[in-house]
């Protein structure tokens, strides 16, 4: 099972401007984050894991399959806070 799960973070493709593509992951250029998103009717969620910092960040949200960028973004603004950058603004500014 180990050696599955380790083959599973291995890059076997290049997916853009995204990143690298493993197994069901997609690995940050820059960052080396391991991220995978998604969603289907009423639910969607975004999760991401960084080896480097041995910590995760998982968003489920119960919002239909077009609001995929709330997961996203909730997941960044968490990801900002526990590296000790000020978060990202939630909301527009008025």
């Amino acid at each position: 099972m180990a050696a599955a799960l380790q083959e599973s973070h291995v890059a076997h493709g290049d997916a853009g401007d995204h990143g690298d593509i493993a197994l069901n992951w997609v690995i940050g250029k820059k960052s080396r984050i391991y991220w995978h998103n998604g969603g289907t009717g009423g639910f969607n969620a975004y999760a991401e894991f960084d080896p480097a910092k041995d910590r995760g960040v998982v968003v489920l949200a119960n919002l239909g399959p077009g609001d995929f960028q709330l997961a996203d973004t909730l997941a960044e603004h968490i990801t900002e806070r526990l590296n000790g950058q000020p978060a990202i603004a939630l909301s527009p500014p008025r």
